[in-house]
């Protein structure tokens, strides 16, 4: 990131004395917008393995039609700039997941147990 800065013409004195604010925006611009930032760079990598791929002749059909662009990447989208609101939502959806896929191993019976008892932790109901 800096590298980049640094190449605006802006010496590492001036770029400590950016607000947050400013340096949090040139960052962004960097990474996102900018034709040469990593992102861009990124997804225009992960395009020309995935046509290198398709273009060996190497795999079947069933994986050139299972391949993506996206397995190439990197750098994840899922994990730039999220909330911690998202954060939490994805954390809970996942343990909910969990707990459906536990109950669906169980018997109805004891499946019916387990739900009565979702409640109480150590012997206290909470």
């Amino acid at each position: 990131m800096l590298k980049t800065v640094l190449r605006r013409g802006m010496s590492f004195i001036e770029i400590q004395q950016l607000p947050l604010p400013v340096f949090r925006s040139v960052e962004l611009f960097d990474r996102l917008i900018e034709p040469s930032g990593i992102d861009v760079i990124d997804s225009m990598f992960a395009r020309l393995n995935n046509t290198i791929y398709e273009a060996s002749g190497n795999l079947s059909k069933e994986g050139l039609r299972k391949m993506k662009s996206s397995d190439f990447k990197l750098i994840r989208d899922d994990i730039i700039f999220k909330s911690p609101e998202q954060i939490e939502k994805e954390k809970k959806a996942k343990q909910q997941k969990q707990e459906n896929e536990m109950l669906s191993m169980l018997s109805p019976e004891e499946r019916e147990k387990m739900l009565k008892r979702k409640g109480v932790k150590n012997g206290k109901r909470q």
